[in-house]
């Protein structure tokens, strides 16, 4: 008789125990997914480091009156390409004159921006073999900080002169109308002048018998 008492004392105690530990794992998972939602929603975007931004610009340094050579090595260190503008070609040995745009200008980093390069021949030293007048790798386009470029509105400008095209066709088209008109004016001034004239130098006589009927001059 003893089991069967300890038996139902057994049953009644994980009757007890196991709301309990039910309910203690559900308010722990509930705790674990409210700590992950707070740190998915704290952690906002995320803050590029400072060399990034910095690298971002770069600025143009001076290469004028450098052998050509050195002038190269000094723009690929910078992060630059080249080509040549004018004046000589582009041998080692010649010496830099220009260039654009101007020593110490700040840039955007497109890539490579390309610097212009102007040369002066260097006659201490033959110009021979094959002239390099471009950097080896492509060059981007080069954009000065603090220049904003102007939209462009070309589809207006030919809409306002296509405009402009047909009012003075217009007024040409008026103007020789206005000529035809005063021209046939003139001519009948004339011919009315003329008339008149005939008329005065006619005799009387014949005025007078011209302006009779016809039975009056019988």
């Amino acid at each position: 008789m003893a089991e069967p008492a300890e038996e139902r004392t057994m049953a009644l105690r994980l009757g007890v125990i196991l709301p309990r530990v039910f309910v203690v794992v559900i308010v722990a998972l509930l705790a674990t997914a409210t700590i992950t939602f707070a740190a998915e929603t704290r952690g906002g975007p995320v803050v590029q480091p400072a060399q990034t931004a910095a690298r971002q610009i770069l600025l143009v340094p001076d290469v004028r009156g450098q052998a050509y050579v050195f002038a190269k090595s000094t723009l690929e260190e910078a992060g630059f390409a080249w080509r040549l503008s004018g004046g000589a070609q582009g041998y080692a040995a010649n010496l830099v004159s220009s260039q654009s745009p101007a020593p110490g200008s700040r840039v955007y980093d497109t890539g490579a921006p390309t610097i212009l390069l102007s040369l002066s021949a260097n006659s201490s030293y033959p110009q021979a073999g094959t002239p390099e007048n471009a950097s080896s790798f492509a060059g981007t386009p080069l954009r000065l900080v603090g220049v904003v470029s102007k939209p462009k509105v070309k589809v207006k400008v030919k809409a306002k002169a296509k405009a402009k095209a047909k009012a003075r066709g217009r007024a040409k088209a008026r103007g020789r109308d206005r000529g035809k008109a005063r021209g046939r004016a003139r001519v009948r001034a004339k011919g009315k002048g003329r008339s008149e004239a005939a008329d005065r130098t006619r005799p009387t006589s014949a005025r007078a018998s011209a302006g009779r009927p016809t039975w009056a001059a019988r």
